[in-house]
């Protein structure tokens, strides 16, 4: 298993960076490394995110916990 965390410092909303965090197929358009990316379920604790990088294999991620709109792990 691995982990990554990132953080910055910003003036947006949090409400309106959970929307883009929310919109799992809207990730394609901020972040070119991804070949597709799909929500199983809704933005919520125990759903699935299935994404596939750019020539790699799929991985499925799993939503552990989801505190709108503070974090989500």
């Amino acid at each position: 298993m691995w982990a990554n965390e990132h953080s910055i410092e910003t003036s947006a909303a949090p409400e309106a960076i959970w929307r883009l965090w929310a919109d799992v197929p809207g990730w394609m358009a901020w972040n070119g490394d991804l070949e597709k990316i799909e929500l199983v379920g809704p933005f919520a604790t125990g759903s699935k995110i299935l994404m596939t990088p750019l020539g790699q294999e799929l991985i499925e991620l799993r939503i552990a916990e989801a505190a709108e709109p503070e974090l989500f792990v």
